[in-house]
């Protein structure tokens, strides 16, 4: 059976979550079931939130055995296209692709505000391998 993913896996549920010093992190989502070239990630944003908005990877968090792991930030233009821009006090939203989802088991979103407030909000779709 082809697996798609097709979900909202950052909800700010009609609060504020870019607000104060908050890191906002993104459920994470297990990539290898995925075709490369085949996950994508939107991004939305409200309010007048000034900060650093990256995507990190893990392939040693595990949701049961190891839910602590450490994520490190992706930053490769040739994983992540386009790379992710930096809210700056003003309204805005990303489309990016995600290049090559088996480079790490997991991957998640992660914000980290340093002034003003808003609302965050992340889907992903991906489709299965073939």
């Amino acid at each position: 059976m082809r697996r798609i993913i097709s979900t909202q896996v950052l909800n700010p549920f009609g609060a504020n979550n870019m607000t104060g010093t908050a890191i906002v992190t993104s459920n994470p989502i297990e990539t290898y079931p995925f075709d490369l070239n085949e996950m994508s990630f939107e991004v939305q944003w409200t309010g007048t939130p000034t900060g650093t908005l990256t995507i990190e990877g893990s392939s040693q968090y595990d949701p049961v055995n190891n839910p602590g792991a450490t994520f490190i930030t992706i930053s490769t233009s040739s994983l992540i296209f386009p790379l992710p821009v930096n809210p700056t006090g003003a309204p805005g939203s990303l489309l990016t692709l995600f290049a090559r989802p088996g480079v790490s088991k997991w991957v998640r979103w992660r914000y980290v505000n340093t002034s003003g407030t808003g609302q965050l909000s992340i889907w992903a779709f991906g489709k299965g391998r073939n």
